[in-house]
């Protein structure tokens, strides 16, 4: 007998040791109980209730966006900086995308354009100056992002930062 969210079926009476319950809902808890039956139609006490929760759903993305661009400095020599942008791509089940190919462009104390770099297996892709100075002000800025999924810039949560 199942009990608790509707979609799952009761076995019925059957011979066999074992029952899949199949076409259930993803991430669901489902509860059952057993009962026995001889051949003569004599009928045990039900069993105790256990419950077991099916799996998530899967998702299979359609598309990707910028999940955040991260502006940053690092030390290059002395009192000196790197300017650094962190781009981390996202699909849209959640899931970092590698490979995905991201341009940016460096503007204010630096003036440096990326292309193609290609995000790891944490859908991070980093940026570094090659201009190193004292005390920079910069912004960057995201100028596109290819990979086999589509980019979808209503779903970005950012397109830049400032440094």
């Amino acid at each position: 007998e199942q009990s608790g969210n509707p979609g799952g079926d009761d076995s019925g009476w059957q011979t066999s040791p074992s029952y899949t319950d199949t076409g259930l809902d993803p991430d669901t808890q489902y509860t059952y109980r057993v009962q026995m039956r001889d051949a003569l139609l004599n009928t045990g006490v039900w069993s105790d209730a256990a419950s077991a929760t099916t799996d998530p759903a899967s998702c299979s993305p359609t598309d990707m966006h910028i999940e955040s661009v991260v502006c940053s400095e690092q030390k290059c020599g002395g009192p000196n900086y790197n300017g650094i942008a962190t781009v981390t791509i996202y699909d849209d089940c959640g899931n970092p995308v590698q490979n995905a190919l991201v341009d940016g462009t460096f503007s204010g104390d630096f003036s440096e354009s990326f292309y193609d770099v290609a995000t790891d297996e944490n859908g991070v892709a980093v940026f570094t100056t090659a201009g190193c100075i004292k005390k920079p002000s910069f912004s960057f800025t995201v100028d596109a992002v290819t990979d086999t999924l589509p980019h979808d810039p209503g779903d970005d949560f950012a397109t830049g930062c400032s440094g």
